[in-house]
């Protein structure tokens, strides 16, 4: 097994909050032995002395931390211009060439997990097996009504019938999770917002299949009543949360306590929750109104988790730091918890149980920075290194 130590000016552990040590004993990954792993972590000093042989990667002067988890991106999307009409006028050739770029700038930026929340099948085959990219959880289309929204992508289904075998098509093709669009979306030309598309026991059905071949399902919510019936159906995550409605012509995200006062609790409990807040975030408006209900639901018992909807129109693959920056800025979270979550917890989210760590077991997925992030998380958008299975990939 080949493997080196790295001498960093600390060693981060989002479990405990603080830098525990300044050495890592790292595995290199390669197709013989699997992901590379974290053996060890300590002190530098004592770590070279058992082992005098090591390689020493010698970054003292950066600060050591895991790779950053963004739970929801679609790397098939242009985010310049506008994002349904670039990709009706293109090939499925010019998709995957964007999302390998796509992929490449997440990497980039500090981002060594993510989901695809919603692109062609196509996609699956073409990334499924790069060494040189982030881990990716595929989604493959979501499931939508006829005409709802993303339908473009080839996921139209109605029946139970039809969202039954749409699940498992899924599950052949290699995807880790089921997207499933339980209200409108804005992408989309022709589709309302505000407007729920399933019924909660059409929802119950994609729940109860990819569960049964071990898939989660995340489901795209706009409306209150949506995610509603999606944590009562059994959805592990919930995508936007907006709480969209029409009041006299406009399209308002209104709180509805009475709606959610009578969610069972044992069910909202643990479901994870990707608000998307820097998706929305306009910096001259006195109130985010969208991290207002996260933060809400978050009081409720929902997990945070980053994602950010890249792709989608002026949201870019290495703005991640944005959305950690903005749940310590607007949602409050110290710099340790919006870490957690953009490590261990979002990790979690897509049931990667082996990744977001530094102790001993997970996979050496790491990145490198100048700053101390604790003092000011915002120096995560200038990730000096990052490590894919510990292997230096930037």
């Amino acid at each position: 097994m080949e493997k080196y130590l790295i001498h960093g000016k600390g060693i981060y552990d989002p479990v405990s909050g603080r830098y525990c040590a300044n050495g890592l004993l790292v595995s290199i990954g390669n197709s013989d032995q699997g992901v590379g792993r974290i053996l060890e972590r300590g002190e530098f000093k004592k770590l070279k002395a058992h082992y005098p042989e090591c390689y020493v990667m010698d970054l003292k002067e950066l600060w050591i931390l895991p790779g950053l988890i963004n739970t929801h991106v679609h790397l098939e999307f242009n985010p310049e211009g506008d994002t349904f009409s670039v990709y009706r006028k293109e090939n499925s050739k010019k998709h995957i060439d964007r999302a390998i770029q796509a992929a490449r700038k997440l990497l980039r930026s500090g981002v060594t997990g993510v989901r695809d929340a919603g692109s062609s099948m196509e996609l699956i085959c073409a990334l499924k097996d790069r060494g040189d990219i982030p881990s990716i959880q595929f989604c493959g289309p979501p499931l939508t009504l006829p005409r709802g929204h993303l339908y473009f992508l080839g996921g139209e289904v109605q029946t139970e019938t039809e969202i039954q075998n749409a699940v498992q098509r899924r599950a052949k093709a290699g995807c880790g999770c089921v997207k499933l669009i339980a209200s409108g979306g804005r992408l989309t030309p022709g589709s309302k917002p505000e407007q729920d598309t399933y019924t909660k026991e059409q929802m119950y059905m994609a729940v109860k299949e990819a569960h049964k071949l071990g898939l989660k399902i995340a489901a795209h919510c706009l409306t209150g009543t949506s995610a509603v019936h999606a944590i009562q159906a059994g959805v592990d995550s919930i995508e936007h949360a907006a709480c969209f409605k029409n009041v006299s012509g406009c399209l308002m995200r209104v709180w509805e306590p009475e709606l959610w006062s009578g969610l069972d609790k044992t069910k909202i409990k643990n479901v994870f929750l990707m608000p998307g807040i820097s998706n929305t975030w306009d910096p001259n408006v006195a109130k985010c109104l969208q991290a207002e209900i996260a933060c809400r639901l978050k009081a409720m018992g929902m997990l945070l988790t980053v994602g950010t909807d890249a792709g989608c129109q002026n949201t870019f693959f290495e703005e991640t730091w944005k959305e950690i920056w903005l749940l310590t800025e607007v949602c409050k979270l110290t710099e340790a918890e919006a870490l957690y979550t953009a490590t261990i917890q979002s990790a979690q989210a897509l049931g990667w149980e082996d990744v977001g760590g530094t102790s001993q077991g997970y996979r050496a997925d790491l990145i490198a920075v100048r700053e101390d992030p604790l003092k000011d998380i915002r120096v995560l958008r200038n990730v000096e290194h990052t490590f894919l299975g510990g292997k230096m990939v930037f």
